[in-house]
């Protein structure tokens, strides 16, 4: 009787070792990439050409989870509008702020293998002195 609930009790071990190795095997990952965020010379004009290089090569099957990102300007001009962009789902307005991170990638399922990019424009109308863009940053934490 005792080898049989020693049987039943080393089954139910291997089974739990087995189960949590399985678990095991997702893997995790990060990129960090930088680029020059767009200069701006003209209120009510959209600018998208910040794209962030994808370093490494993350599988097309790849899970965006935490997004970490800063952007920067000479100055910040009235009614500067800024979105950090997947290239498949879409945008988060980061106006309010310049550095954070963010998991709303994740929730829409982004690929870690899809581009991120700054959008940005200035509202309304009339001149304005040109806002250079200084080193924008992201880094991308995925799991495949």
């Amino acid at each position: 009787m005792n080898i049989k609930k020693l049987m039943y009790s080393l089954s139910a071990v291997v089974f739990c070792l087995f189960a949590f190795s399985q678990a095991a095997l997702a893997y995790s990952s990060a990129y960090g990439s930088q680029v020059a965020a767009p200069t701006l010379y003209a209120k009510s004009t959209s600018y998208s050409t910040a794209y962030f290089p994808i370093v490494g090569s993350p599988p097309a099957s790849s899970k965006v989870g935490l997004v970490s990102y800063s952007w920067s300007y000479s100055y910040i001009p009235a009614g500067l509008e800024v979105w950090l962009c997947h290239a498949v789902v879409g945008c988060l307005n980061v106006t309010n702020s310049q550095s954070g991170s963010t998991t709303a990638f994740q929730s829409a399922g982004a690929s870690a293998a899809s581009q991120f990019y700054l959008a940005t424009r200035v509202t309304g109308s009339g001149t304005m002195a040109p806002a250079y863009g200084q080193v924008s940053r992201v880094t991308v934490n995925y799991t495949y």
